[in-house]
């Protein structure tokens, strides 16, 4: 049986780690702009900031000055080639501050009791994965930090989701597809903390969906199977 899970407000509480790699890039832009403006909150989008639509809504049509400001600095007006560039340095910076912090407050930030569940599940050898809009990078830097990384099978980001941008203003199946055919089995259960797009991920992949943050106690989470 393979169990997949969120990662941003699932696995852990990741929103600091986002801010500060979105605030890096406004401070290495050299714009007066701030992040609140550019990517205002959005209720169901909770903690998801690596977002094509946002990024392009935001980013590139909110605040024309800095949009001109980006493309001086990146040297280009290709849309999509701005929204690569300008994810590639939050992703940098994301990675570096998540380097940076210190273990316990890494520690601090995932799920309670979420590493013994994962082991629970290995010893009854279930296969484990994580599809997430982030980086594939910064999850699996922050899995290393927390000495998490060895108890997934697979992890997909952003950078795997996705042939095109055209097909990033929502989710669908394609990651659950990958996922069945190198892990050889379908995606049976996704874990994710957002009731309106996890759900919706897991019925557009004929999966069964249980809805957890990284408030909920793991062990309990996933009784059912460990």
């Amino acid at each position: 049986m393979l169990i997949v899970f969120d990662f941003d407000g699932t696995i852990a509480k990741s929103t600091h780690f986002h801010r500060c790699g979105w605030e890096g890039v406004l401070k290495e832009i050299g714009t007066l702009s701030t992040l609140d403006n550019i990517l205002p909150f959005e209720p169901n989008l909770k903690e998801r900031f690596d977002s094509y639509r946002r990024i392009r809504e935001g980013f590139l049509q909110k605040d024309a000055v800095l949009r001109s400001q980006l493309e001086i600095y990146f040297n280009t007006k290709k849309q999509n080639e701005l929204i690569k560039r300008i994810m590639n340095l939050k992703e940098s910076i994301t990675i570096k501050n998540i380097l940076e912090e210190e273990t316990f407050v890494l520690l601090n930030t995932i799920a309670l009791n979420l590493k013994p569940a994962l082991m629970s599940l290995k010893t009854k050898e279930f296969k484990t994965a994580i599809i997430s809009s982030s980086r594939r990078t910064i999850v699996n830097t922050f899995l290393i930090r927390t000495n998490l990384v060895d108890l997934f099978d697979m992890v997909l980001g952003e950078e795997d989701l996705y042939i095109n941008y055209s097909l990033k203003d929502k989710p669908n199946k394609f990651a659950a597809d990958v996922l069945k055919k190198k892990l050889g089995m379908p995606m049976s259960y996704y874990i994710g903390d957002n009731d309106v797009i996890d759900r919706d991920f897991a019925l557009n992949s004929r999966s069964e969906f249980i809805y957890a943050t990284y408030k909920d106690d793991m062990l309990s989470i996933l009784g059912n199977f460990i």
